[in-house]
């Protein structure tokens, strides 16, 4: 299933790393998960990226999705703030 979603937070959780959190843009209820499930995520350039779904406060009634970024020293750039 493909949901359209928006970053509604970021929140620098260590050096290199950040916590996004994702939500519809309607702000409806995204389906839940438990911690370790992965989704995929299509930005507007066409690049996609599979990301480990972390369990967080944010997430107790599913109204985000939260995954962690960290951005690689030689990077090409994706995974930018």
């Amino acid at each position: 299933t493909t949901i359209q979603a928006k970053v509604d937070r970021l929140t620098k959780i260590a050096e290199g790393v950040i916590e996004v959190a994702l939500i519809t843009e309607n702000k409806e209820l995204l389906p839940g998960y438990i911690s370790g499930a992965h989704v995929d995520l299509f930005s507007p350039t066409g690049v996609t990226r599979s990301y480990l779904l972390t369990e967080s406060s944010l997430n107790k009634d599913h109204a985000a999705n939260v995954v962690a970024v960290g951005l690689a020293p030689k990077s090409r750039g994706g995974s930018e703030v």
